[in-house]
C-alpha cells in the first residue's frame, strides 16, 4: 500500500504572523534585567546572576534591604521567558518585543486555557518599527532580598 500525499491548499495554509525570534542568551537577558533594575531603583546595589543548566536557564536577583520583593518582581517579571501553570502542571513560553532602549514588552504568549489551565494567550502588535522579536534566555527570574543584620 502506498501513501498518497495530498498538497495542502495554499489558501488554507496556516499563517505565522510572527517573525523568527532572536534567541537571547541567559547572560544577555541578565544584562537587560540589571539595566532595568538600575533605572527603577537608583542607588540600590543588585546582584544579578545567570544560571544555565540542562533543563533551561534562570536568573537570581539578590539585594540587601531596599525595595520590597514584590516591587522588584514588577520590574523583572517581564523578562521571564516562560510561565508555569501549576493547576495543570504545564510550562508555557513567552516571546517579547525588545526596544532599542533595552526595555521589553510582551509580544506573544501561548496560554494554557485551551488545556484547562488559567494562563490566557496573549498577542501584542509590534510597538515600534525598531522593536525586535526575541525569546528571553531565562525561563524564570528569582528575587531574594536580604535584610541587614540577618
Amino acid at each position: 500500500m502506498t501513501a498518497t500525499v495530498i498538497p495542502f491548499p495554499s489558501t488554507l495554509a496556516p499563517s505565522n504572523p510572527d517573525p523568527d525570534p532572536r534567541y537571547l542568551t541567559c547572560a544577555e537577558t541578565a544584562k537587560l534585567v540589571r539595566a532595568a533594575l538600575k533605572k527603577a531603583f537608583p542607588g540600590v546595589k543588585f546582584s544579578v546572576r545567570s544560571n544555565t543548566y540542562s533543563g533551561g536557564a534562570s536568573i537570581d536577583v539578590g539585594w540587601t534591604d531596599g525595595p520590597e520583593p514584590a516591587d522588584v518582581e514588577k520590574v523583572t517579571g517581564i523578562y521571564t521567558g516562560a510561565r508555569f501553570d501549576g493547576s495543570i502542571d504545564l510550562k508555557t513560553h513567552a516571546y517579547h518585543w525588545l526596544l532599542p532602549d533595552g526595555t521589553v514588552t510582551l509580544a506573544r504568549m501561548i496560554g494554557t486555557e485551551g488545556s484547562g489551565g488559567f494562563i490566557p494567550s496573549v498577542r501584542n502588535s509590534r510597538p515600534s518599527p525598531d522593536a525586535e522579536y526575541v525569546s528571553m534566555g531565562a525561563d524564570y527570574i528569582f528575587c531574594n532580598r536580604r535584610k541587614s543584620g540577618e
